[in-house]
């Protein structure tokens, strides 16, 4: 499990613990927005690392009617297909 994640899980049991672990009000809704944004802020980091890692490689451009490695391209699906 990644820091990121692992630090998620953890701030989630904090913030489901803190209405029982004896804080005066005056401390809570600090608290709870720290941890909040403490969460909102490692997710997005974390979304951003997953969308770069799993990002489609670009396609390359190919103008009808070529070859690619001795293949014509097929108009319609763009897969090389045996020459004729």
């Amino acid at each position: 499990m990644s820091l990121k994640r692992r630090l998620i899980l953890i701030l989630g049991v904090w913030i489901a613990l803190m209405p029982f672990l004896g804080f005066p009000i005056s401390w809570r809704k600090p608290i709870f927005l720290i941890s909040g944004l403490a969460i909102a802020y490692l997710a997005y980091t974390l979304k951003n690392k997953i969308d770069i890692l799993t990002a489609p490689e670009p396609k390359t451009y190919i103008q009808n009617g070529q070859t690619l490695n001795n293949k014509t391209l097929d108009d319609k699906s763009n897969e090389p297909q045996p020459q004729q």
